[in-house]
């Protein structure tokens, strides 16, 4: 996988009113931390980060310049949090990553071709759009490509089916028999049937001794 490089600078004051006058300058808060180090607080320019976040994500592997030292550190985006309501990026977590370490992290799949299932009138249902990889540190794949050429009707691809790089093994919570995408047919409804209601008229019950109509009571 590519690694972007983004540059990061020491901030000394931290705390909730440093973080706001950060924002305010223009800086998005962060924190760089991992085993065998101590935690290091951090800025991301803003303007950068935007530009960064176009082709990386959460999840994704970073060089990381802190102070313009010609060394770089290498870590992955732990967490990007925002506001939920203006989008405001708040803060970045950084954790660093060491040479031979494994990651277990989500790889993009891509699928290529197309399937004569869909021809045959069936229906391509797509159940993972990526995927959990545990991975070396220098073996995660940039993206999976499936081909999906030979998906005929009924078709089921499944997690053991794919190819997998060298370095790279399926995820912890992922199985070898979850289905990735299959070709099935389409689901025909079947209209239910009207039901028929018939209005049932009540009639009025006759009351004993109520003279009917045109009948005058007799009297005793």
């Amino acid at each position: 996988m590519k690694t972007a490089i983004l540059t990061v600078t020491s901030r000394q004051a931290t705390g909730t009113s440093a973080a706001i006058r950060d924002r305010h300058n223009g800086l998005v808060p962060a924190v760089i931390y991992g085993r065998g180090r101590d935690n290091a607080n951090v800025t991301v320019a803003l303007d950068e980060l935007k530009k960064f976040l176009h082709t990386s994500h959460e999840g994704a592997l970073v060089e990381l310049v802190l102070d313009g030292a010609k060394r770089t550190i290498r870590a992955m985006i732990k967490e990007i949090s925002r506001d939920s309501l203006s989008g405001e990026y708040l803060h970045l977590d950084f954790m660093t990553i060491a040479a031979g370490e494994k990651l277990e992290i989500n790889v993009p799949i891509r699928l290529e071709g197309e399937a004569p299932g869909v021809k045959e009138g069936g229906v391509l249902n797509v159940v993972h759009h990526e995927i959990a990889l545990l991975c070396d540190v220098d073996s995660i794949p940039d993206e999976i490509v499936l081909d999906i050429s030979e998906a005929h009707m009924g078709f089921v691809f499944r997690a053991g089916d794919i190819a997998l790089p060298a370095g790279t093994s399926l995820g912890q919570h992922l199985h070898a028999d979850d289905a990735i995408y299959t070709v099935r047919a389409p689901r025909i409804e079947v209209p239910k049937e009207e039901e028929v209601v018939e209005e049932v008229v009540a009639e009025e019950p006759e009351i004993v001794g109520k003279p009917k109509e045109g009948e005058e009571e007799k009297e005793e």
